[in-house]
């Protein structure tokens, strides 16, 4: 077994290429309203084609966030980097007008045991000089 590798033509005889922007969305976001905003940032992309047409897809449930994606094509390989980075930019832009969150994972951490082994942090007076109505050494 020389390879096991998939080598892909980016070359004749197919020039069009796929472009995939995965993003993941708060639970409890509406479905329809992301997919619409996404279809209409593919649609504002004068670099992505209009056959085959874009479409979204949800992907999954993830730790915190629903997975979805925007896929659409484009008539180039060479294009594929710079039509991704303008999508991923303009889907940023659309979901902060659009009030949709883009989450991050966040963690609890939950201690159990003993909570007298944890030590205390002491804490100093850090008022600075005037603020309770005395005045400073100044």
């Amino acid at each position: 077994m020389l390879n096991t590798a998939t080598i892909t033509n980016e070359s004749e005889p197919q020039r069009e290429r796929r472009v995939r922007i995965p993003v993941g969305v708060a639970y409890g976001t509406d479905l329809d309203h992301v997919e619409a905003v996404l279809l209409g940032v593919a649609d504002d992309e004068r670099l992505v084609l209009d056959d085959p047409s874009p479409r979204v897809r949800v992907r999954g449930f993830g730790d915190s966030a629903v997975d979805v994606e925007l896929l659409c094509w484009v008539n180039e390989a060479v294009l594929r980097g710079r039509v991704s980075h303008r999508l991923f930019k303009a889907v940023y832009a659309a979901f902060t007008d659009e009030g949709i969150e883009i989450p991050f994972p966040q963690r609890v951490v939950t201690m159990n045991g003993d909570s007298t082994d944890i030590p205390s942090p002491v804490l100093e007076s850090t008022t600075p000089a005037g603020v309770d109505g005395e005045q400073g050494d100044d």
